[in-house]
């Protein structure tokens, strides 16, 4: 395992703000440091979750937020070049430098709040590894929240016609749902509301982590949907997919909701039975 020596890293960093303005050389040299410190013998417990399954480097965890912290002035003064070279790092096979690519589109000023939404759309338009996109939700969006264009961009995402932009629109209401106001909680589950009935598997993790906190700040008005959706879905996958989240709510608004799903698969017994076939008994008791 290699030691971090800082003054070795400062002197690394230095030599990446030298080469800023070069994307090619940048991308050489930042791959020539994260390799110094690879722990080769290093080995994550095998049941874990990777955080990523792109390419990766085992570097110390303090290794990276170095680097963003060395290089957060340079990116701030010169965001024409940061807009170039996290272009050229978002192309490289490897999670670290779209990570960093993240957070140095998160140091534009808020005038380039154009332009990077634009570039996320881009980005957002192909299937994005689920660590990088954890990493773009929280690192480069600190432009569009200031320029006050968060809100609209998660919103376009979750409207989408694609599936895949509709998912990370979800994603992005998940890691910054405290950012709507209690008033703006009513439209959100509107716009989720479609995805909850689907009962689409794909959307499930995402689902789940924008109801849980959905259940947190506005328990009444999400049992209120959620009941809603009972009523007008009348199969029973929705009734599984809603009980997965009772234990999100307080107890009173759990119960509620526990005895609507009830409610729900008793109703749908009913009506299976009326519409089914009589048996041959009962058909031949008929004719006689």
């Amino acid at each position: 395992m290699v030691a971090i020596d800082l003054t070795k890293l400062e002197q690394q960093i230095g030599f990446l703000r030298e080469s800023y303005a070069e994307p090619e050389r940048f991308s050489k040299a930042l791959h020539a440091l994260l390799g110094f410190y690879q722990r080769y013998s290093y080995r994550p417990h095998r049941r874990a979750m990777p955080k990523t399954f792109l390419r990766s480097y085992n570097i110390p965890q303090q290794v990276l937020p170095q680097i963003e912290i060395g290089l957060r002035k340079t990116a701030q003064a010169h965001p024409e070049e940061t807009l170039t070279l996290a272009q050229t790092l978002w192309q490289d096979p490897y999670f670290e430098p779209r990570a960093l690519a993240a957070y140095l589109l998160g140091q534009l000023p808020t005038q380039y709040a154009d332009k990077l939404s634009a570039l996320l759309r881009t980005w957002l338009t192909q299937p994005v590894d689920r660590g990088v996109l954890e990493t773009l939700l929280t690192k480069a969006i600190t432009p569009l929240q200031q320029a006050s264009q968060w809100k609209p961009f998660v919103l376009e995402l979750l409207t989408s016609p694609e599936d895949h932009l509709r998912n990370y629109g979800l994603a992005a209401l998940a890691h910054t749902l405290d950012q709507f106001s209690l008033e703006e909680l009513p439209g959100l589950l509107n716009e989720i509301k479609p995805l909850i009935e689907s009962a689409d598997d794909k959307f499930t993790a995402n689902l789940t982590k924008v109801v849980e906190n959905l259940a947190r700040r506005s328990p009444q008005e999400t049992v209120y949907i959620l009941k809603l959706i009972l009523i007008e879905t009348p199969d029973s996958a929705i009734e599984q997919r809603i009980r997965s989240y009772v234990p999100f709510f307080p107890e009173e608004s759990a119960q509620s909701l526990a005895e609507a799903i009830k409610k729900h698969a008793r109703l749908r017994e009913l009506e299976s039975q009326a519409v089914s076939p009589p048996s041959e008994d009962e058909t031949s008791t008929q004719k006689n």
